[in-house]
């Protein structure tokens, strides 16, 4: 049709792309730029319009007859012709048109609430509050607000999608609304703890009223807080934890050797000369590593080993180089105190060889 132009819409931006770190951009099915050309009348009379200035309009009263609007749109194009550099009416867009926003597409706040099964009163306190980034209404018919249903998919989709989401499909379902690791974690210390104090003799006997006092309160306290200590394992399985914490620094170990080879203008020294002065571990990783050592200290002696050896058959980096940069980045991003990190690394230090 002519002065009509076909382009591409797009609904709000609700649902976040974790890979370009932006709102997806999705299109409005079929939508059509209506353009001011779209809707010249050629029965409409410029003459039939008229032109009111500001000071002849009063917000109180009520709205005047403003006759056929077609020949106010006629005026207006008549007018803007005349003006230099003014767009012309087919680049002048008043309005689109898509099957997504017409009449039967469109629903009120209990539809869209039963979508995201809530309650229609708990979206128009979200709606009041400003919060769970309700998208604007798309239409407002009879004084109430319309959402288009793609919109309101949409806003479903980045609901299940948010931390709360999330949090919901990974909910054991208790009373407390803990993960389901959290859960089994809280069962087998529950279990753990009542076994502590109900299945043993010497512990039970301080429920009687004489011997309730503090030494006793802090002695099945350290009784409990030994259970949780030695169970760490559980929480967090070291054979789980190694083998992350060994591919993580040597993944930042490859990154730095890229870097350094693109950026290193000087001669190349024979391999047993080579300065690898330009290692790194990020900071999550040395909090990682510095964590692992205070906690498990047996388990991250044997990884940290493997670490070297790899990063010697790999890259033929010297033992004490990687052994320097885990120590440095350990106590400096990691706040791994020094007199640990040289009593730790001492032990990882390859005996000399006696020729």
């Amino acid at each position: 049709m002519a002065g009509r132009v076909s382009a591409a819409w797009y609904r709000p931006g609700q649902v976040w792309d974790p890979v370009e770190q932006d709102y997806e951009q999705r299109k409005a099915r079929a939508a059509v730029t209506v353009s001011a050309a779209d809707m010249l009348d050629r029965r409409a009379d410029p003459a039939r319009a008229c032109v009111l200035t500001v000071s002849q309009i009063d917000a109180e009263a009520p709205t005047p007859a403003v006759g056929n609007r077609g020949d106010h749109l006629a005026l207006w194009a008549a007018r803007r012709a005349e003006r230099d550099g003014a767009l012309p009416p087919e680049r002048c867009v008043v309005d689109v048109a898509t099957p997504e926003l017409t009449g039967a597409q469109l629903i009120g706040v209990p539809e869209m609430a039963e979508l995201d099964g809530i309650t229609a009163s708990t979206l128009r306190a979200y709606i009041s509050r400003g919060n769970s980034e309700v998208p604007q209404p798309q239409a407002l018919v009879g004084g109430r607000d319309q959402w288009a249903r793609a919109v309101a998919d949409d806003w479903v989709e980045a609901r299940q999608r948010s931390h709360e989401g999330v949090r919901a499909v990974m909910s054991a379902g208790d009373r407390d609304q803990l993960s389901r690791g959290a859960a089994e974690v809280r069962a087998h210390f529950a279990a753990d703890f009542h076994g502590t104090l109900w299945g043993r003799p010497d512990v039970r006997k301080r429920w009687v009223l004489r011997a309730r006092n503090e030494d006793s309160v802090r002695e099945i306290a350290d009784a409990l807080a030994w259970n949780v200590a030695s169970s760490l394992d559980r929480v967090l399985p070291t054979r789980l934890l190694g083998p992350t914490i060994e591919g993580a620094v040597l993944h930042d170990f490859a990154e730095a050797i890229d870097l350094d080879r693109q950026v290193q203008a000087r001669p190349q020294k024979p391999a047993q000369e080579e300065d690898w002065l330009h290692l790194w571990v990020s900071r999550p990783v040395a909090e990682m590593l510095a964590w692992f050592i205070r906690h498990h200290p047996e388990s991250a002696h044997h990884y940290l080993g493997e670490i070297t050896r790899e990063a010697h058959t790999r890259w033929e980096i010297p033992a004490k180089d990687t052994l320097a940069t885990l120590r440095r980045y350990a106590v400096v991003e990691g706040q791994l105190s020094k007199e640990d990190a040289e009593a730790f690394f001492a032990l990882l230090t390859p005996p000399e060889k006696n020729d």
